[in-house]
């Protein structure tokens, strides 16, 4: 698990992860396009939604104006908080790393393109579409690891590395063990 997203209202974890990149993309992408679109035409359109209030259509008088500036400043607000919150997760992304994790487990981290087929799956191709496809490489239980670099015993927590076996017994059962 990678963490609860409100959202999308659901768990982000192995099998949605690359959903949730695609919606923040998508929508930053969305949000941009709007800003670039509607920007350069806001002096005429002031002028079109004073018209149409005036004419009986839409909001009465100005209101068809602020409505405009309100879409503008939601827009501008909503980028100013996305962008960053999507630069965090593809770095950790490419990086291999989870919100709840971070950098603790630095013997998951393939390179950047192992790393991304990990969410995105095996297809560079497909990486794009909202669409599951094959699935992301691997099983969400055993994960690949760095061949130099072996899993020390004070940090596994239970985790499971193709490359490094487990040395030390999961914080959980260690609780439930008779000295």
């Amino acid at each position: 698990m990678d963490h609860f997203c409100p959202w999308v209202v659901n768990t982000v974890g192995f099998y949605n992860r690359k959903f949730f990149l695609l919606f923040l993309i998508y929508t930053c992408l969305t949000l941009f396009y709007t800003l670039i679109a509607t920007a350069p035409r806001l002096p005429a359109m002031f002028e079109w939604a004073l018209e149409l209030g005036e004419k009986g259509r839409w909001l009465p008088g100005i209101a068809n104006a602020v409505v405009l500036v309100v879409m503008l400043v939601v827009d501008v607000i909503l980028l100013a908080l996305l962008v960053p919150f999507l630069v965090v997760h593809l770095r950790m992304a490419v990086k291999n790393q989870t919100t709840i994790d971070g950098d603790r487990f630095p013997q998951y981290d393939l390179g950047p393109r192992r790393n991304l087929q990990q969410v995105f799956g095996s297809s560079l191709a497909v990486w794009w579409l909202p669409l599951y496809f094959k699935g992301p490489d691997g099983d969400g239980v055993h994960w690949p690891c760095k061949p130099e670099v072996t899993v020390p015993a004070s940090c596994s927590h239970g985790l499971e590395c193709d490359q490094a076996p487990l040395t030390s017994i999961p914080p959980t059962e260690q609780a439930f063990e008779q000295p």
